[in-house]
């Protein structure tokens, strides 16, 4: 996959922070950040499709769902039946 380089402009502090971080796990500033985005984005990516699917559950409640009970097709069960505990 090809890299391109990225200019932020971080405070000093954090800046500070991510070196010890980085030396303490024998790793880059890079690797935190790369792996921390792809987290984030990944995550983003789980809550939207979570959003899609209980927004088409809401619609479908509202619609609702049509099954016919006729005579033709009794209910195969009395009402004591199923209240049983």
């Amino acid at each position: 996959m090809a890299r391109r380089n990225l200019t932020l402009s971080l405070e000093d502090d954090l800046i500070r922070r991510a070196r010890i971080m980085a030396a303490q796990r024998d790793t880059s500033i890079t690797a935190i950040v790369t792996k921390a985005l792809d987290r984030e984005l990944r995550e983003g990516d789980e809550r939207e499709t979570y959003e899609q699917a209980m927004d088409g559950l809401l619609a479908d409640m509202r619609r609702g769902w049509d099954v016919p009970l006729t005579d033709h097709a009794p209910v195969p069960w009395t009402r004591d039946e199923a209240h049983e505990r």
